[in-house]
């Protein structure tokens, strides 16, 4: 060690004095936290009422867990149509067993490690059939199949027009055919418009009594030139004739954003959402750098027409010099780390005569990066946790957002009010929103249970030093505190600079005893988040601390991951601290909020809200569960009940059979099997495994079978409808990262029991 002066001990003190005062985090808010919850209201479990956490229901009676999302719902007269799509997650994890069975493995043997380390979480794919329709009595509460798509077919948009149903199919291959469906009186479905090679037709609203959609409309014609443009369209149905639409815009009136990537996605829409407001059409446009927004109507006066008769004008975008492209900072949008990540995508709503905006960060993004980066650390030890967790890191530091529409100046405002549920936990998505009895109700997205599978690292992720390595550090850090000793006492400079590295010797001492134990290191780095974000800031430029303490130190130093450590801590906190499972707030004045739930009506695996819709029995909420099942839920303002705790038993009102219902019984589906024992099934996977090397050369041909078509089966069940033609697997957030960790990680993960 070299020698350090008098002069450099008082840079080491003030430096650690200055870092102190700038890291910590202060009072670390638990999830114990007693919130404002919304009283006088009456909730049900409408669908498979006696199935609690962890048990099948997917709104069949008897439960079928492969029915992952209540992802639209519409309704006529007494009946609720809801669509849906078929088991997300276990279908991605069915692909990647099939591709390890070129390394030795055996699909049994495979599935089994996924259950271990799941507790049988993910459903194993066992049908061979699509999304479906399902039809709820709103008197009874009776839910009955009506119609079963082909495999891989999925129900995402669904509205009630004229006495007719409709409803937009989804596929996330890009080179497959999407449609509209129509649903009419009788029940009978056909379609009433395709597009061709496109993804869903996500967004629809009603303006002027005309029935819109928005998403990409292959019928366009690209001007030469312009092959790398997106066919974004928004085409409205004709008064007489359900399978004549015509364009109201198409790709050149968003022209400076339809060549982005984020229009390519193919778990996207291109024109994410709409509706109406002031006599406008507002739709609103994904992008890399953060959220656009367009409004149109019929030009009048000297407003430039488009081909079709209609004027459209950027309201946020690096244009129009009021609402910047993803309501940054900059005109430009996000242009640092959180481009691509950030707000891309938004949802418009009104609300009691106002327009509002929420939106949604890039949380697939975050878990590929996080998936791509542990794979590699695992297949050539290079990757560091700082760059496969800096997507997620991001994306948890920038809480989501609702703005009001301020129609003095054009501005979008942050709802305050709002805001502050948004912070500190997992909610990526605010998803839905409708107004219930006068007043609003908005639900979000909970990553919690999926970022939950990501987080178990031990400290070998992060470092290579060896327990006397260890020491030797711990040895320097007594060495310095002997020559602050010796400099003098007594200052609050001194004492803190004492503290911070007696509790660094602390921290590397209790390391050594936790680094091999994933869930004590998950308990680590939360205790000592503040110590680490200090610990991290000390940089190792010749002028900082570890510059006057010498090259051996920093060499030492260097051989840590301490921002992947801060990041890790930030994310481990951040999931341990989240209730788990989705929110639900509710407001009379749309500026003031309460929640209704904040725990996914006490399910942590309804980690989404994906619809509502209000009706004059009640608000239905109609969730997202990958791994149980949709549910479907039913909130009445009847100033009775509050949601039951977990464990409750329903009263005779909402269980008028009594008793549990069995979720095999009227679905001839295989009681959910007990967890195979972990050790055991690691080894079989081992044992079975015959060549590591292909791994990896397996996992790039799935994804890039994921980029093209794959050949499906083509059965059909229940009413058939009509045929549509081969897609891809549609999935969401998730299951690339859970299977791509399960598989690449087992010698180094050992899973926590999920809260």
């Amino acid at each position: 060690m070299k020698s350090i002066t008098r002069k450099n001990i008082r840079t080491i003190i003030t430096i650690i004095t200055a870092i102190i005062l700038c890291t910590t985090n202060g009072v670390i808010a638990a999830n114990t936290e007693q919130k404002d919850c919304a009283t006088g209201l009456k909730i049900e479990k409408i669908s498979n009422p006696d199935a609690g956490e962890g048990e099948a229901d997917g709104l069949i009676s008897g439960g079928n867990r492969e029915t992952s999302y209540a992802w639209a719902m519409a309704a006529r007269g007494d009946y609720i149509y809801i669509g849906t799509n078929k088991n997300i997650v276990g279908s991605v994890a069915d692909a990647f067993v099939k591709a390890l069975s070129g390394a030795g493995v055996s699909e049994d043997i495979a599935w089994g490690l996924i259950n271990s380390m799941t507790n049988n979480e993910i459903p194993r794919p066992e049908t061979q059939t699509g999304g479906e329709i399902f039809k709820c009595n709103m008197n009874n509460g009776d839910i009955e199949l009506l119609y079963t798509a082909e495999k891989n077919v999925a129900f995402r948009m669904a509205v009630e027009f004229d006495g007719d149903l409709y409803f937009a199919s989804y596929s996330s291959d890009t080179t497959s055919d999407n449609y509209i469906y129509k649903i009419d009186e009788n029940d009978q479905m056909s379609i009433a418009f395709t597009s061709e090679s496109g993804t869903s037709m996500r967004a629809s609203c009603v303006y002027d009594g005309v029935l819109l959609f928005g998403g990409v409309d292959t019928r366009e014609e690209l001007d030469e030139g312009d092959d790398g443009y997106q066919k974004l369209g928004i085409v409205k149905k004709d008064a007489n004739d359900d399978t004549k639409w015509d364009r109201i815009a198409d790709y050149k009136d968003f022209r400076d954003y339809a060549n982005d990537s984020a229009v390519f996605s193919n778990v996207s829409s291109p024109i994410w959402d709409m509706c109406t407001f002031d006599g406008y059409v507002w739709a609103s446009i994904p992008n890399s750098r953060g959220i656009v927004m367009y409004k149109g109507h019929p030009a009048e006066g000297n407003e430039p027409a488009n081909d079709y008769g209609w004027y459209w004008t950027e309201v946020i975008g690096k244009n129009n010099g009021i609402n910047n492209l993803g309501l940054a900072d900059n005109p430009e949008g996000y242009m640092d780390d959180r481009a691509g990540l950030v707000t891309m995508a938004a949802t418009p709503f009104t609300f009691k005569d106002n327009l509002y905006l929420m939106n949604f960060d890039n949380t697939i993004g975050a878990e590929v990066a996080a998936v791509t980066g542990i794979v590699s650390s695992l297949a050539q030890n290079k990757a560091k946790p700082s760059e496969y967790l800096k997507t997620m890191y991001i994306t948890l530091n920038n809480p989501q957002k609702l703005w009001k529409y301020n129609k003095n100046n054009g501005k979008f405002e942050e709802v305050e009010g709002f805001s502050k549920y948004m912070k500190d936990n997992c909610i990526e998505y605010i998803w839905r929103a409708e107004t219930y009895n006068d007043k609003l109700y908005i639900t979000t997205m909970d990553s919690a249970v999926l970022y939950n599978y990501i987080t178990n690292l031990k400290g070998d992720n992060f470092t290579d030093l060896s327990d006397d390595e260890i020491d030797d550090t711990i040895s320097k850090i007594d060495e310095i505190l002997s020559l602050i000793e010796n400099y003098g006492s007594g200052s609050a400079e001194i004492e803190q600079a004492k503290n911070l590295l007696n509790n660094f010797k602390n921290m590397l001492a209790e390391y050594k005893n936790v680094a091999n134990n994933n869930e004590q290191f998950f308990e680590f780095v939360i205790k000592y988040e503040d110590l680490i974000n200090q610990v991290e800031a000390l940089g190792t430029s010749d002028d900082s601390i570890l510059g006057m303490v010498g090259e051996d130190f920093i060499a030492l130093y260097n051989r840590v991951d301490w921002t992947g450590l801060k990041m890790y801590a930030y994310i481990a906190r951040t999931i341990k601290n989240d209730t788990w499972g989705f929110d639900l707030l509710t407001s009379s004045d749309g500026e003031n909020f309460e929640l209704v739930t904040d725990s996914g009506f006490n399910d942590k695996y309804n980690y989404g809200g994906r619809s509502l819709l209000a009706t004059d029995n009640g608000l239905y909420v109609g969730t997202a569960n990958p791994f149980y099942g949709a549910q479907l839920w039913k909130i009445t303002d009847d100033n009775t009940t509050e949601p039951p705790d977990d464990g409750q038993e329903p009263d005779d009102e909402q269980n008028p059979d009594g008793g549990n219902q069995n979720p095999s019984d009227d679905n001839n589906q295989e009681p959910i099997p007990n967890t195979p024992d972990k050790d055991d099934a690691i080894n079989d996977f081992q044992d079975d495994l015959d060549d590591p090397d292909k791994v990896e050369d397996n996992l790039n041909d799935l994804n890039d079978q994921f980029i093209n078509n794959i050949d499906k089966d083509e059965t059909v069940a229940s009413k058939p409808i009509p045929q549509t033609g081969n897609s891809i697997i549609p999935f969401m957030m998730g299951g690339i990262i859970i299977i791509a960790i399960l598989f690449f990680g087992i010698k180094y993960y050992n899973f926590r029991d999920i809260k």
